[in-house]
C-alpha cells in the first residue's frame, strides 16, 4: 500500500546538469575552453580574439561555473539516465516532473535525450522504467488503477503541430514486440551519428539545405492547439486528439517513432542532422490507489485516492548564430523563431534568478527589522519583478517547470570548441541562472478536469453492472431449464408407464 505523502509546500531547486561534447578534431588540445575542475565544477576560458586585440589574460577573462553535477565527454548514456531516473518515478507518485536538454546547436541534445538503438537516451530509457514500475506497482496492489496517455508536439515557428494527429487510428495495428519498433524510434536523430556509435562531425556542409522527411509544415492540417491554465490542472496544451491512450512501453516506442518521422529538422554548417522545432513528449500518468486513511475507524484504515503525475520530455531547438550556421531562406525565419524563444526562457531564467535574490534580500530584511517596521515602512522591502511567461509560448508552456508545481531537471549541452565560445558561454550563464530557481512541486491529488480515468472508471462500472445484469438473466434461464428439465423427466415416466400398461392390456 502506498503511504500518503506530506503535502507542506517545500521549495526545492530545478537540478541543473552540464555535459559536455566530444569533439571529433585531429588535435583535441587546440582551442579547448572547458576545462571540468571537479564532478560538480566546470571552468570556460576565452579563446584569445574574443576580446579583440587584448590577449585573453586567465586571472581576469576566465569563468568558474558550479552545478549539480558536471558530465565529461567519457559520460555515457547510463550515467546521463542515473541521475534522473528518480524524477521519471517521482510522475507515478502524482508529482509534475520535466526533464529539458538546452544548448546551442551540434551540442548534443538529442543524443541525451533521444540516443540510438546501441546507446538509448533519457527518454526511451524513461519510458521502460515508467511502464515497468507501473506493472510492478499494479501487481503488488491489486486495488491499484493506472491510466497512461502521452502526447507528442514540436513548437514550429512559434505554433504548436500535433505530431500524433493522425495516429490514434492506427494505435493497435500492426504492434510487434521485437527490437523493430525500438530501433524505429531512432530513425531521426539531431546530433548522433549512428552508423559511427559517436557525436557525427557537424561542418561537412558548406550551405544550408532545408528538408523535412516526409512532409512538409505547410501540408501538415494543424488544429489550433492553445496553452491553456486552470487552478486544479496547472498549464497544459488544449486541443484536438492532443493525448493518446498506451498501455504498453511498445506502443508509446510505436508512436513517438510516427512522430518523429513528422519532426522539422534541416541541414546547417554546424549540424547535418539540426531539429528546427522545439520537441515536447508528455506523459501524462492517471492512477488510483489506496492509500492510508486518516479516519481508520471509519473506513478500515484505508482510501482510495485518484492522483495525476505528468512528465515533460522536452528536446530544445539549439541557438544559432547566421555566421556560423549559415541559414538563409526559409531555415533563416526557423532559426530567428528558435533564437526569440530561447532569448524569451532566458529572460524568465533571469527574472526567476533576479526574484530569488530579492526574497533573500526580504528574508534579511524581515530578519534584522522585524515584520512591524516593514509594514510602517513598506519602501524598505524590495518587490519581485514580474516573470516574462508570456512573451514566448515555449516559456508559457513550461510555467510549472520554472518556478511553479514540478520536479524539474535542465541538462545543458556545451561544446568545447574555441569558434563555439560565445555559445557555450551564454549557456553555461543560463545554466547557472536555472540552478537559482525554485519549484514548489506537491502531488496532484483528486484532480477537476481531464482525467480519463474517470471516464475509465465510469465505463468499467457500466460493464460491471452489464455483466450482472446478464448474470442474473442467466441464473433465471438456468432456473427454467432446470425447471423445464424436470418437468421432461417426469412427462417421460408418465409416458413409459402408460406404455407398459397398454402392452400389459
Amino acid at each position: 500500500m502506498l503511504e500518503a505523502e506530506n503535502l507542506k509546500d517545500k521549495g526545492e531547486p530545478v537540478k541543473v546538469y552540464v555535459r559536455i561534447r566530444p569533439e571529433l578534431s585531429t588535435d583535441p588540445a587546440k582551442n579547448n575552453i572547458i576545462v571540468p575542475l571537479d564532478e560538480k565544477t566546470v571552468k570556460i576560458m576565452p579563446p584569445d580574439g574574443v576580446y579583440g586585440h587584448r590577449k585573453s589574460v586567465s586571472a581576469m577573462d576566465d569563468k568558474i561555473y558550479t552545478f549539480d553535477k558536471v558530465f565529461t565527454s567519457n559520460s555515457s548514456q547510463e550515467d546521463i539516465y542515473e541521475y534522473v531516473a528518480d524524477h521519471v518515478l517521482e510522475t507515478i507518485r502524482g508529482y509534475n516532473t520535466t526533464i529539458f536538454a538546452y544548448g546551442a546547436t551540434g551540442s548534443g541534445k538529442s543524443f541525451t535525450m533521444t540516443g540510438n538503438k546501441m546507446e538509448p537516451g533519457i527518454i526511451p530509457r524513461a519510458i521502460g522504467d515508467l511502464f515497468r514500475h507501473i506493472e510492478n506497482a499494479a501487481a503488488v496492489e491489486n486495488d491499484a488503477f493506472f491510466y497512461v496517455r502521452l502526447s507528442y508536439v514540436e513548437l514550429y515557428n512559434n505554433n504548436f503541430r500535433n505530431l500524433l494527429e493522425n495516429a490514434s487510428k492506427e494505435i493497435f495495428n500492426r504492434l510487434s514486440h521485437n527490437s523493430g519498433i525500438t530501433a524505429s524510434l531512432f530513425s531521426d536523430l539531431d546530433d548522433f551519428d549512428s552508423s559511427s556509435g559517436a557525436f557525427s562531425n557537424q561542418s561537412a556542409s558548406s550551405s544550408a539545405t532545408y528538408k523535412l522527411p516526409g512532409v512538409t509544415p505547410v501540408s501538415v492540417r494543424g488544429d489550433k492547439i492553445e496553452v491553456r491554465e486552470s487552478q486544479s490542472a496547472g498549464v497544459f496544451l488544449a486541443g484536438p486528439n492532443l493525448r493518446i491512450p498506451v498501455t504498453s512501453a511498445q506502443e508509446a516506442f510505436q508512436l513517438i517513432a510516427k512522430g518523429n518521422k513528422l519532426r522539422a529538422v534541416g541541414s546547417t554548417q554546424c549540424n547535418d542532422v539540426s531539429s528546427r522545432s522545439h520537441a515536447i513528449l508528455t506523459f501524462h500518468v492517471e492512477s488510483k490507489v489506496s492509500v492510508a486513511s486518516s479516519q481508520s475507524s471509519v473506513d478500515g484504515g484505508v482510501k482510495s485516492e485518484l492522483r495525476l503525475g505528468k512528465i515533460h520530455l522536452v528536446d530544445l531547438a539549439g541557438s544559432e548564430r547566421l555566421t556560423l550556421s549559415g541559414a538563409e531562406g526559409s531555415m533563416l525565419l526557423e532559426t530567428q523563431n528558435i533564437n526569440l524563444s530561447l532569448t524569451a526562457l532566458g529572460d524568465v531564467l533571469a527574472a526567476l534568478s533576479k526574484n530569488a535574490a530579492i526574497m533573500q534580500q526580504q528574508q534579511k530584511i524581515l530578519a534584522n527589522s522585524g515584520k512591524s517596521d516593514v509594514l510602517d515602512s513598506p519602501r524598505k522591502m524590495p518587490t519581485l519583478v514580474p516573470v516574462p511567461y508570456r512573451n514566448s509560448k515555449l516559456t508559457h508552456l513550461l510555467k510549472d517547470s520554472l518556478g511553479g508545481n514540478s520536479k524539474t531537471i535542465m541538462i545543458t549541452n556545451i561544446r568545447t570548441g574555441g569558434e563555439y565560445f560565445q555559445q557555450t558561454d551564454i549557456s553555461l550563464m543560463y545554466a547557472s541562472r536555472a540552478k537559482k530557481v525554485r519549484n514548489r512541486s506537491l502531488v496532484n491529488r483528486n484532480v477537476i478536469g481531464d482525467t480519463g480515468i474517470h471516464t475509465v472508471n465510469s465505463e468499467i462500472e457500466r460493464l460491471k453492472k452489464s455483466l450482472e445484469d446478464r448474470s442474473l438473466e442467466f441464473d433465471k434461464l438456468r432456473l427454467v431449464q432446470m425447471r423445464d428439465a424436470k418437468e421432461n423427466s417426469t412427462l417421460r415416466n408418465r409416458l413409459q408407464e402408460l406404455n407398459e400398461t397398454i402392452e400389459m392390456e
